[in-house]
């Protein structure tokens, strides 16, 4: 970032019951208002209504910047609306309006006399009292800085810098024509992104070319803290229908609670959070397998286990439940047949108070074997205290196994995904980058 100057200002919060811009608005002889704003690129015509009501009126002459929101990389564009809207602008702009229409401008300011506010408040009908706009769509908390500026220096410096960007702007006069415009901001736009895309593939290039290696295991190691959890979580899971990928969740932190938070290491993570994002910035034409990777890699900075498609998700669900049913563990009546013995002689060793067992003694005070075996099949006795003193040690490592393995082989497909398609990528443009050289 390049420092414009440095400020001392007033910060104010907007709620959306107040106006505003209503100092602005009550001062008189203003001689030259400095204003950058944003709007979608078919929504400019109400974007300069605004303006022309509520900001031109108080001042002489205006250097208005419009943002144009939706332009991206000039693709897939309403054109001939864009043009419509543009007829209608140009027809409109007074003499004393300098206007540019930006495709690549977020900033939100208005300078005036020796003042300058610059925040998140757009100059819009949002920035409207709610008694002055009481049909207004959107409702915002907005953030403001307001500070001297003398000569407004700040605020014309600003301007210049984002007008360096000549490709990304036109200036709008009454002379100007639809077309034209539309067609100098649309191709701009388009040179910009090839650009990007260039740049894109050489940061791309130079992350690929570390090669960070892939651990063997993960970091991971089975913490169970309660037996019931453990043993219920799969329950839920073995019994759930369709792709319940928060059951996958849910399991991922049962299994490993309070684990660190690189499983595959600190520097992977890392290394695969800054893949991940570059990988956003390119679209799915150029790669197609660009949200199945990101599935992957966002799973590792996220302390979960991620699936590029659901057919993976499927694999791992039909590998979990053939371990649940191997453990004797799709409900808990089957789980408890299961460890029954355990269970009879875990209850008379340290039997509770509850009437039900109570009931089991015989005449000499013995708890009876046979009665407490049947209260315990039929469900009358509550067995989540004593499930704890079972040892699942097989059935935790095979579970445990089982999310390393699809945990390694997702993060190695998803590497070989992104090699394979940076190679195709580069390619396309390979011409472009030996031009830029």
């Amino acid at each position: 970032m390049k420092k414009i100057g440095s400020v001392v200002g007033d910060l104010y919060h907007k709620h959306y019951v107040d106006d505003a811009f209503q100092r602005y608005k009550r001062t008189k002889g203003v001689k030259e208002a400095l204003i950058v704003t944003y709007c979608g690129y078919l929504d400019i015509g109400k974007a300069f209504d605004f303006l022309k009501f509520h900001v031109f009126p108080n001042s002489e002459t205006h250097r208005v910047i419009i943002g144009l929101g939706g332009i991206g990389n000039g693709r897939g564009l309403k054109e001939s609306e864009f043009q419509s809207v543009l007829s209608d602008l140009i027809q409109q702009i007074p003499y004393n309006v300098e206007l540019y229409l930006h495709a690549a401008c977020h900033v939100k300011m208005l300078s005036y006399d020796s003042f300058t506010i610059i925040g998140s408040q757009n100059l819009s009908s949002t920035s409207l009292s709610l008694s002055a706009n009481p049909y207004a769509k959107y409702k915002f908390h907005e953030a403001q800085i307001e500070f001297k500026d003398p000569k407004q220096l700040h605020a014309k410096a600003l301007i210049e810098e984002i007008l360096c960007d000549s490709s990304m702007y036109a200036r709008i006069t009454r002379q100007s024509k639809a077309t034209i415009i539309a067609d100098s901001i649309i191709r701009g736009a388009k040179a910009e992104g090839v650009k990007q895309k260039i740049q894109l593939v050489k940061t791309l290039s130079g992350l690929l070319e570390k090669r960070v290696p892939i651990p063997a295991r993960l970091n991971l190691e089975p913490s169970i803290e309660n037996n019931v959890y453990f043993v219920k979580a799969l329950i839920k899971f073995y019994n759930s229908t369709g792709t319940d990928l928060y059951g996958a969740d849910e399991l991922y932190q049962v299994l490993y609670p309070g684990n660190d938070d690189y499983p595959a290491g600190e520097e992977l993570s890392r290394y695969v959070y800054d893949l991940s994002q570059l990988l956003e910035l390119i679209d799915e034409v150029a790669f197609p397998q660009k949200q199945s990777v990101l599935n992957i890699f966002q799973a590792v900075y996220s302390s979960k286990l991620g699936f590029a498609e659901e057919s993976d998700f499927q694999s791992f669900s039909d590998d979990l439940k053939s371990t649940i049913e191997l453990h004797y563990a799709t409900s808990m009546q089957v789980f408890i047949d299961k460890h029954q013995h355990n269970l009879v002689q875990r209850i008379i060793e340290n039997p509770d108070c509850t009437s039900i067992i109570e009931s089991c003694r015989n005449d000499e005070g013995m708890l009876d074997e046979y009665c407490i075996h049947q209260s315990l099949l039929e469900g009358d006795i509550n067995v989540n205290g004593y499930l704890d003193e079972l040892n699942l040690s097989e059935y935790i490592e095979d579970v445990n196994k089982l999310f390393q393995k699809y945990y390694m082989s997702g993060l190695q497909r998803a590497f070989d995904a992104i090699h394979s398609a940076y190679d195709d990528y580069s390619q396309a443009y390979k011409r472009h980058m030996l031009a830029m050289e």
